[in-house]
């Protein structure tokens, strides 16, 4: 909800399968538009946290606009249970196009689930990959997350 007028971010859920790329806007309509999708998420299926990933990067390399902040962030258990990737060709791509790069694509990652129900070591490993950090999610993380990425770039 604290989109700036010319900010934009792109919502790209996830399962077994990658969805459709949900462009949301800074203006009021887009953003209301924006928070009922992602409340209508439901989590079901396997986890291609490897593969969105990837996808995340390839949309972003795509569609990269001069002069903005070119981030990912992924918010997941860190369990990957159907990507045909694995941690480390993940890595090996994200290298590509890292923080020290002319891409400058940084992985911020967010760990939800309980003690024992989650993978941060995953989470951390594809956040430091790229120049990026990993945080346990709790309600706030995520507004605290996009300011400070504001902040570093």
């Amino acid at each position: 909800n604290n989109l700036g007028p010319k900010e934009e971010i792109v919502i790209i859920p996830f399962d077994d399968r990658i969805h459709q790329p949900v462009l949301v806007k800074g203006t009021p309509e887009s953003k209301n538009k924006g928070i009922a999708y992602i409340s209508s998420l439901k989590a079901h299926g396997g986890t291609s946290l490897y593969d969105s990933a990837l996808f995340a990067r390839n949309w972003l390399r795509q569609n990269v606009k001069p002069n903005a902040i070119n981030a990912v962030v992924i918010l997941s258990d860190g369990d990957d249970t159907t990507s045909k990737i694995t941690l480390e060709e993940l890595e090996k791509q994200l290298q590509q196009s890292g923080f020290n790069s002319d891409e400058r694509i940084a992985f911020f990652t967010i760990g939800y689930g309980k003690e024992g129900e989650f993978n941060p070591q995953v989470l951390e490993r594809i956040a430091k990959l790229n120049g990026g950090y990993y945080r346990h999610g709790r309600p706030e993380t995520i507004q605290e997350l996009m300011a400070n990425i504001q902040l570093e770039f």
